[in-house]
This record gives structure tokens, C-alpha cells and sequence, in this order.
């Protein structure tokens, strides 16, 4: 039932409604008795919002959309009410304009509350709304470009709205709005296309340091004092306990803090939540009206203290107490990090004390990861840390990195939807994301850089991998679904490339517009080519030509396929001619001819390898370049490429790849670190803005259960599957890979004889069992259920 079309909707119609502005809407009703019936609450809005029914928080969360087709989230509420009088009770933040994680929406609230069939309550005129008073209104101030506003809040001006009989009276009616509006935003309405995020109580943390913190010629300086220098530790606090670094629980006693030598600084702590994740910041503090906390949140302490301030980035929100205890939670804007550093200001006479402060653990709800044992400890180690890399980066749909973007970019999903094909299968949500980076469609051959974005800022090459990102899906789900929803935007990508051709005969360029920035990997000139027609490009208009052919073939488009191979065939030869470098013995970004001393990328090679593209004569001069270590290397972004298409040839590119995921990762788990970071530079990649979680770098997931025990699907949906294990310097190895139709298990030993290997497979699937030529197959073992 989509009771939502029976309401309205709302907004205040005299207050002008700016960017970053927060406002209150609250309704009461009356339930005559409780009744066995679920009751729903469903609810949309422009902005983001925290819906509460008698004070208490319903977790309900509004899905990144677009502005004409807004999407509404269901809840069963029915544990939250009560016979007799009740209040239900939204905060909406306003975002009022777009960032990479957020599409500008005309102003709007929607609400209906129902069970079978009838109507508890509906947004309409009735309702009462407000700003709210306790954040500072159209600040405005960034924590990043991509990711949006910091919040002020002063506790000092709340009041009881959430609650049933608060005086409303001052506060104005709501007006009911025409849909859609006048700039076409809310025409049709959607449900959530997900589950809803999954919420659970925050666990203890760690405080880490304490001290007190001032400025020094204008850049903040953290000074260190020992903890019994800085706190009146709480009494239990003692013996054993006190010989260990505290730990904070929600609720917990009261840590007090010590007045500081100096007047004037302010009285610091950096709390550690235990690992990278994410969640809604909660504090649980005591202190005077007026005292302020800053609150910094970051990924690692390499400057001592946390990174918070970055150039034009600013990871510090602001909170001013109220008399007494304060708690507070903020629920409209996921932290992503492992460090929170609190910063206690305008204290006055009465020193602080701190009970809790970390955020909860907000993730998406994923089935049980699929398996991986061996008796390799670190290699565990780091799959675990590429499995928290991939949770933290997948919320409303896959995000880049959790601490400074959150946005959805294809080609990082494009990573993270492949590796996570082999953990959680999470075919539906992988089409969710699909769905939004297609909608996104700007109508010049290009989809947004991000979605849902609003931005004219267009990636081609991101665009392309899009088509093979549809395939992969097709052969991992078993379903074309998602390409025959979108097969429209294929052609008119496709056939919009094809129009762009260049000077040079049998190549195609992307344009060079402002609107098109030409990247493909943070490092040298790949993070923007310099001129055109480049390598790069074509090699990934050919991979996409290949992956629409086989989608329209499937689809029973049969002569279209013939067009997109042909298409794909003319472009994969004038590749392979115009970018060879003979003195090089590998392929050129740019052509060889007008920069005979360019820079050679690995990024080109493993392309052109992966694509088939390197002739078999040149295979022996080609792969010698290639595994010299001469060449600039990948970063984690293109990492699989280079992987895929090096497993598939000789014992040494084998061996190649298996060292080098050894050398690019091990060393991050030595470090301590809990998650895969952006770039091999780490935290102080992008002038110190580097992200320590970052999801397109979670490959070794994918080598343990794709390459390590050899799975891949033959056939769409597992149908038919191939087994060819690679145990490199293992002993053993089990695992398994979720199927449309249930896991597939592989155990294999390493023995003397050679392989013995257990293949145990739902009855609908057909395994191929195939060996390394370094590794003999001494015996197999089929299971079917």
C-alpha cells in the first residue's frame, strides 16, 4: 500500500527556506488502542531529517534521489506508541543546494502513518513547523565540497517539541503544496529501493591522549599532560584499571577534567572508536551553559593529534552546552573515521566532565561474509581489513571513502561491486547504485561525474566503465533487469562515442570542453590528459562496445551486438597500431610518434592486456617491460585490471601479481591500520587529505576468494562456473562465493602429488575444474546439493 499519495506536501510558506537550514515539524494524534496490526510511517523529504515518534528517534533515513522521482522510506512504528494521545516529530536540514552526495530539492515533507488500510495520520495543514533554534540557520560553512555542511548547535535553546503537549501555539501552519512543483521536483514518488541502514549501539572507546590545546601564531598546537594530570579519574578507576589506557562506555561515569596551567586553553582528549567505521556522532558531557565543544573527527593521528583541518576542508563541528548533563546526538550527517577529538572551550569556573563521546555503528545490512581460511595469518589479517574497507563504504549506495566524500562514482563502485560479488553477492544493491549513476545522464554521451549530483562535471572514462559494470552484474546476478531498464542510456552513450571520432583514422576522442575532465588515474598525466586521441580513452570505449555486445545479445538484440563488435574490432586494431611504442616494447598513453620520450604507464599496459589487445608476437618483449619495474605503476584504483589479465598467462606473471598485492598491502596491517587507504601515498596522499578507507582499494577480498581459490562464473548467475585455484606459496585454502543459487564451497590442499581439490555446489550450477600448469591436479572432488 502506498499510503503516501493520500498526503500532502508541506512546508512553512511564509520563512524563506535558505541552504543549510534546519526546521521543526511535529504533529499530535491519538491512537484509541493498540492494535496487533503493524503500523507503518512512511516519510520523504528534500533534505535529510530525523523522524521521532514520543521523543524517542525512529531510525529512518531519506535515500539519495533525484529531485523529479523522490524516494520514501517505510518504517513499523508500532513499538513506539501508545494508547492515547502521541507526537510525531521531524528535524529536517535543509541542504538547499547540490554536493556530490546530494541533488538541490525544492523545499518538501511528505508523512503518512497507517495499518491495514487505515489512516493514522497524513502530512497536511494541520501540521505545525518552525525553525529550529538551537542550529545556527544558512551558515554555510564546508566540510567538504563533496560531502556538505558542518553543524553549529546550542543545547541552550532546546525545548520539549518532540514530546505530546508541548505548546505549539506561536509556531506557524504548514501549507500544502502542488505537486510537482513549479521546477518539476516531486512528481512521482518511489520507495526505497534498499533496505534501511542498520543501526547498533556504540561499543566503548579509547582514550587515546588528553591534554590541553591552544593556538600558536595562528595553527592549533596540542600540548600532552598525563592522565592524572589532566582528569579526577571516576572512583572505580583503580588497581588493575588504572595501569591501562580508560575506556568510555554510553552512560558511563564521569571523567573530570583538570583545571590547565594556563587560562585560556582549551581541554582536549582524542577518543579512538577501535577501527575505521562509521556512524552519528553521540556526546554524554557535564558542564557549565555556554561551554563549548568542538568536535574534530578523523582517521589517524600521523600529526598527533586529528587532521581536521585540511586546506579548504574543515572536519569540526561545533556543540554549546546547556547547564548540567548533556546528551546529544546528531543523526543528519554519518562521521566516518576511526579519532574524535573533543575540544572544550568558555568553560569558566567550573571544569567539564566527560562520560562518553564516540558515534554509534550505522551500516548497511549485509548477509554473513562468505568465507576464507588458510593458514596465513596476515593474508587473513588484511582480507579482513579489505571486508571493514567495503562495509565502511557502502551505506545508501557504494561511496567512495566514508570520512571526506561519501559519494558514488562508477569507477570506484565499479571495484567495490566486483570484489563484493564474492562476499555478500548484494546483487540488489549493486543495482540500486547502477540504477542511480545511469538516471544520471547528462543527454551529451555522459553520465555525472558522481549520483545524484547535479554537477555538469563529466569523467568519459568513468561513463564507460559503466557498460561493463552492467555486464558484470548480468553475469554475477543471472538477470538483465537492470541493463533493459537502462538499455537506452547504453545507446546513446555508445552511439554518441562512436560519433566523436578522430583525426587519427580508426580512433575516437572524448572532448575537451571544460565541462569533461579526462581522468583516469591519480598519477602523473592520467590524472588529466594532455592532449587527444589517447590510448586510454579508446581502450575503454573498445571494453565498453564488448560488454554492450554481449548485454544486447542476451537481450536478443542480435544485430545491434554485430554493430558493437564490428564497432569494437575496427577500434581494438588502430589501438594496437597507433599506441605500440617499438622502442619501448609497450604501449604509449600518448602517440609514440609525437612523444617518442613520453612516460609509460603500467595503467596502459594492463588495459591493453586485459582486453586482449597485446598480439601474441610481441608477448615476450612486452611482458619483459612489463615486470621490469621500469614502468609507473597502477594505484589501487586500476590494481585489478592489471591482476585480472596477469593471472591469465605464465607462471611469472602470476607470481608477479601475487608479490605485488603482498608488497602494496601487507605493510598497511603492520602498520595498524584497519581499512585499505586511497592511494599507496596513505593519509598523506593530496596535500595531507589522503583517505585511509577507501573502497576501490579492497582487491585483496577479491584475490583471496576470486583468484586464491579460483571461482568465476562461465555462464550468467553461476550456471556454469570454473574452479582454477591459485595456491602461490599456500599450503591450503576453503572458501566460498555466493550464487543466485546458494554458495559455492572449494577447499583445496597443496600436496606432494600435486592439488587435491573439493568443489561442493548447488545442483543447479555446472563446475569446470581447471589447474595452473605449475599445478598439478592430483585429485577432485564434487559435492552437489
Amino acid at each position: 500500500m502506498n499510503a503516501l499519495m493520500m498526503a500532502s506536501l508541506i512546508w512553512l510558506g511564509d520563512i524563506e527556506t535558505k541552504a543549510d537550514t534546519y526546521w521543526r515539524f511535529r504533529r499530535e494524534f491519538d491512537v484509541e488502542k493498540l492494535r496487533k496490526e503493524m503500523v507503518i510511517l512512511e516519510l520523504a523529504c528534500a533534505g535529510d531529517y530525523e523522524v521521532y515518534l514520543n521523543g524517542v528517534r525512529v531510525p529512518m533515513t531519506q535515500f539519495p534521489d533525484f529531485p523529479d522521482k523522490k524516494s520514501y522510506a517505510s518504517k513499523d512504528v508500532t513499538k513506539y506508541l501508545r494508547e492515547g494521545r502521541n507526537c510525531l516529530a521531524v528535524s529536517v536540514h535543509h541542504i538547499g543546494r547540490s554536493f556530490f552526495t546530494h541533488y538541490a530539492c525544492d523545499p518538501g515533507l511528505m508523512a503518512s502513518m497507517w495499518y491495514d488500510r487505515t489512516h493514522l495520520l497524513v502530512s497536511d495543514k494541520t501540521w505545525k513547523g518552525s525553525q529550529d533554534p538551537c542550529y545556527t540557520q544558512g551558515k554555510g560553512n564546508l566540510l567538504t565540497v563533496q560531502l556538505g555542511f558542518t553543524f553549529e548547535y546550542d543545547a541552550r535553546k532546546e525545548d520539549d517539541w518532540k514530546l505530546v503537549g508541548y505548546d505549539d501555539s506561536k509556531w506557524a501552519n504548514t501549507i500544502e503544496l502542488s505537486r510537482p512543483t513549479a521546477s518539476g521536483h516531486w512528481a512521482r514518488l518511489e520507495p526505497r529501493p534498499i533496505k534501511d541502514l542498520m543501526e547498533t549501539d556504540a561499543g566503548g572507546v579509547k582514550m587515546v591522549w588528553q591534554g590541553w590545546r591552544t593556538m600558536i601564531d595562528g595553527v592549533p598546537f596540542n600540548g600532552f599532560r598525563f592522565l592524572q594530570d589532566a582528569f579526577e579519574p571516576p572512583s572505580s578507576y583503580k588497581g588493575e584499571a588504572a595501569r591501562r589506557k580508560p575506556i568510555l562506555y554510553p552512560g558511563g561515569e564521569v571523567w573530570r577534567f583538570k583545571r590547565p596551567s594556563q587560562a585560556g586553553m582549551g581541554l582536549s582528549c582524542i577518543l579512538d572508536v577501535g577501527k575505521e567505521s562509521t556512524g552519528y556522532v553521540e556526546i554524554d558531557v557535564e558542564a557549565p551553559a555556554g561551554t563549548l565543544i568542538e568536535l574534530h573527527h578523523g582517521e589517524h593521528l600521523e600529526d598527533g593529534q586529528v587532521r581536521s583541518i585540511i586546506g579548504s576542508r574543515s572536519f569540526i563541528d561545533k556543540y554549546t552546552c546547556r547547564e548540567g548533563r548533556n546528551r546529544f546526538a546528531y543523526a543528519l550527517r554519518r562521521y566516518g573515521g576511526r579519532y574524535l577529538q573533543l575540544v572544550f572551550k568558555d568553560y569558566g569556573d567550573v571544569l567539564p566532565g566527560l562520560r562518553y563521546a564516540g558515534w554509534n555503528n550505522v551500516t548497511y545490512p549485509l548477509p554473513e561474509a562468505s568465507e576464507f581460511v588458510t593458514e596465513d595469518r596476515l593474508l587473513t589479517r588484511v582480507r579482513e581489513m579489505a571486508l571493514n574497507t567495503l562495509v565502511c563504504c557502502m551505506h545508501d549506495h557504494y561511496e567512495d571513502c566514508p570520512w571526506r566524500e561519501q559519494s558514488l562514482y562508477a569507477y570506484d563502485s565499479r571495484n567495490q561491486m566486483l570484489y563484493g560479488y564474492y562476499i555478500w553477492g548484494n546483487y540488489a544493491f549493486a543495482q540500486a547504485s547502477l540504477e542511480l549513476l545511469g538516471r544520471s545522464y547528462l543527454g551529451n554521451g555522459y553520465l555525472e561525474i558522481c549520483a545524484p549530483a547535479q554537477s555538469s562535471i563529466t569523467i568519459p572514462s568513468f561513463t564507460l566503465v559503466w557498460i561493463p559494470m552492467l555486464y558484470e552484474h548480468y553475469m554475477f546476478s543471472g538477470t538483465l533487469e537492470q541493463y533493459k531498464r537502462q538499455a537506452d542510456v547504453v545507446d546513446k552513450i555508445l552511439t554518441t562515442a562512436l560519433s566523436r571520432k578522430s583525426s587519427v583514422p580508426g580512433l575516437y576522442e572524448p572532448g575537451n570542453t571544460p565541462d569533461i575532465w579526462n581522468f583516469y588515474e591519480w598519477i602523473g598525466q592520467l590524472s588529466r590528459s594532455p592532449e587527444f586521441p589517447d590510448s586510454l580513452y579508446n581502450i575503454y570505449l573498445y571494453e565498453s562496445l564488448g560488454a554492450g555486445a554481449e548485454l544486447a545479445e542476451a537481450n536478443g538484440q542480435a544485430e545491434k551486438a554485430e554493430q558493437w563488435r564490428a564497432a569494437r574490432d575496427e577500434l581494438g586494431s588502430a589501438i594496437e597500431k597507433t599506441f605500440w611504442d617499438e622502442k619501448a616494447s609497450c604501449y604509449g598513453f600518448l602517440m609514440p610518434e609525437k612523444h617518442p620520450d613520453q612516460a609509460h604507464y603500467e595503467h596502459v599496459q594492463a588495459v591493453m592486456l586485459f582486453n586482449e589487445l597485446v598480439p601474441e608476437r610481441k608477448h615476450a618483449q612486452f611482458f619483459k617491460v612489463l615486470m621490469s619495474n621500469t614502468l609507473v605503476p597502477t594505484t589501487y584504483s586500476s590494481l585489478p585490471y592489471l591482476v585480472r589479465a596477469m593471472m591469465k598467462y605464465s607462471r611469472e606473471t602470476r607470481t608477479f601479481v601475487d608479490e605485488r598485492l603482498r608488497k602494496e598491502f601487507d605493510h598497511w596491517a603492520l602498520e595498524g591500520f584497519t581499512s585499505l587507504p586511497e592511494t599507496p601515498a596513505g593519509p598523506d596522499d593530496f596535500s595531507w587529505a589522503g583517505s585511509c578507507c577507501h573502497g576501490w582499494s579492497a582487491i585483496p577480498a577479491y584475490f583471496a576468494n576470486a583468484i586464491t581459490l579460483g571461482i568465476r562464473p562461465l555462464k550468467p548467475g553461476f550456471e556454469k562456473f570454473e574452479v582454477k585455484p591459485y595456491p602461490g606459496i599456500l599450503k591450503q585454502a576453503s572458501g566460498s562465493v555466493p550464487t543466485p543459487y546458494g554458495p559455492i564451497h572449494v577447499e583445496w590442499k597443496n600436496l606432494v602429488d600435486g592439488l587435491h581439490v573439493c568443489v561442493s555446489h548447488p545442483k543447479a550450477t555446472r563446475p569446470m575444474v581447471r589447474n595452473f600448469r605449475e599445478f598439478s591436479m592430483a585429485n577432485i572432488e564434487y559435492i552437489s546439493y
